[in-house]
């Protein structure tokens, strides 16, 4: 059986107790963070640094099933009272807090991090920043007069050819499209929005207005 519980013990007597479902995987994986220096648990590092890894010792307390892990786990928590276990209660992250060093760690990694939490206090281009009525008038006075350079109209062009939604683009109704609406609006006689949509798009004869003869 690979699941169960063991412990982690120092020279001093001193234990660190876990669950796991494959004891060599947790095993290497407690090393590799402990040799690191960037174990989570900051008693078992410290540990680890005084004592060196030949002398931390790990053992297999009791072997049980996924699903009783935990419950067997706090048994052990309560029997053995162990001095490196941060969190006392099996499987919850209660009661648990940062040490300043911690703290201070957190703080010097999450600092070249731009995506990380908090980052955007103080920063001018977070959402929700409001600018000073000075700053607004001062861009505003560096905008005045700005002109694109011939590369950027170039680029700006090339992107929107083919886009008929595109700001900007100019579209020229037929002459005869133009007269029916100047005669509709004077009341001379009636022409629906499909009619007009047919002859912009060409599909009624140059002169005619469908039902209502020779314009």
């Amino acid at each position: 059986m690979k699941s169960g519980i063991y412990t982690i013990t120092s020279p001093s007597g001193n234990q660190y107790v876990g669950s796991t479902s494959n004891f060599i995987k947790r095993w290497k994986s407690h090393k590799r963070l402990l040799k690191k220096g960037k174990h989570p648990n900051c008693l078992l590092q410290n540990a680890w640094n005084k004592h060196g890894e030949e002398n931390m010792v790990f053992a297999k307390i009791r072997l049980c099933e996924l699903n009783v892990l935990l419950f067997h786990e706090q048994r052990f928590l309560d029997k053995l009272k162990p001095a490196y276990n941060i969190l006392k209660i099996a499987g919850s992250p209660l009661g648990f807090k940062h040490t300043d060093e911690t703290k201070k760690k957190n703080r010097q990694a999450s600092l070249g991090n731009k995506h990380a939490l908090g980052k955007n206090i103080g920063n001018k281009n977070a959402f929700g920043y409001k600018h000073t009525p000075e700053w607004c008038e001062a861009q505003s006075k560096k905008l005045q007069g700005l002109k694109r350079t011939p590369e950027i109209c170039r680029a700006i062009s090339i992107r929107m050819k083919g886009n008929k939604n595109a700001l900007g683009r100019i579209f020229k109704h037929t002459p005869e499209f133009c007269i029916a609406q100047s005669k509709r609006k004077q009341g001379l006689f009636w022409i629906n929005n499909g009619t007009a949509t047919k002859m912009i798009k060409g599909k009624i004869p140059k002169g005619w207005i469908k039902g209502r003869g020779k314009i």
